[in-house]
């Protein structure tokens, strides 16, 4: 994989909540990019709600794709664990790890209404993960049956302002759930750290999703890039890597109703030339 490279991720495909309506509205962030990572919680593989819709824009997904000249490559998440062969790729020669980020927690969502409910399967999964090699191979294995083990909330959400309030207050439920969520963005970036640490040592820069918490933290000598998700109440960001070069810029949506790149938050020099897996 040489030339521009373009990561997103969440677009959650189908889900009532994503701000996507239509593939087309993606296309301004396409267009241009010879290989396009979509960095997991692409589709709602585990929704049955929202499966069908998010299967036909899927293959609308491919197709515009297509039509742009972008190779679209597409890494597991904790709403689509079995939907992709990938879970993660290095590129730059080792020096970027991207993977959607859920496989550096433990019980994959910490902040579900659920989580106490599935933590003791969890801890068993763990249990069964110390008598492995405990490669990463094993370790996204781990993480694709921890998927399982949680349950996926299912709300069927407007567009209305109306609907947009009753999502904060469904998000805010129980008391304990805010807590747990902004407990979750402070320790991640160290979170992501200790997995680099151990999986992927000589990586630089990890570029992951997962927490809907856009944002970029140094963290030791790795870089923590979060892109965020199409979806309400936080935006999405994009990742551009191409001749050595790193950018990172917040995404917006113009009048026309398509997502657009905004403001650049981050800019990375020294990467090699090339980027392949």
């Amino acid at each position: 994989m040489t030339g521009i490279v373009r990561v997103l991720s969440d677009l959650h495909l189908g889900h009532s909540g994503t701000l996507i309506n239509d593939v087309e509205q993606l296309a301004p962030l396409i267009e241009g990019a010879e290989t396009i990572i979509f960095n997991g919680d692409t589709i709602e593989e585990r929704c049955s709600a929202f499966y069908d819709r998010g299967q036909d824009m899927l293959g609308e997904l491919d197709a515009l794709c297509r039509r742009l000249g972008a190779a679209p490559v597409y890494l597991s998440g904790n709403h689509d664990p079995d939907a992709w062969e990938k879970s993660w790729v290095d590129l730059c020669e080792g020096e970027v790890f991207i993977s959607h980020g859920h496989a550096v927690l433990k019980y994959i969502s910490p902040w579900s209404r659920h989580a106490g409910k599935t933590a003791r399967i969890i801890d068993e999964l763990w249990e069964d993960f110390k008598d492995t090699d405990q490669s990463i191979e094993q370790r996204f294995e781990l993480t694709r049956k921890s998927c399982h083990a949680t349950e996926v909330y299912q709300p069927q959400l407007g567009r209305t302002l109306i609907s947009k309030a009753l999502t904060v207050a469904e998000e805010a439920w129980p008391p304990s759930r805010p807590l747990s969520i902004v407990r979750t963005w402070i320790n991640v970036p160290e979170d992501a750290r200790d997995f680099v640490t151990e999986y992927r040592p000589d990586a630089r820069f990890f570029i992951m999703g997962h927490t809907h918490f856009p944002g970029i933290w140094k963290c030791g000598g790795l870089n923590v890039i979060n892109t965020g998700a199409f979806f309400l109440l936080l935006n999405a960001r994009t990742v551009e890597i191409a001749d050595g070069q790193m950018t990172v810029h917040s995404v917006k949506m113009n009048r026309a109703g398509e997502f657009v790149r905004g403001t650049r938050k981050g800019v990375f020099t020294g990467l090699p030339a090339t980027a392949s897996v």
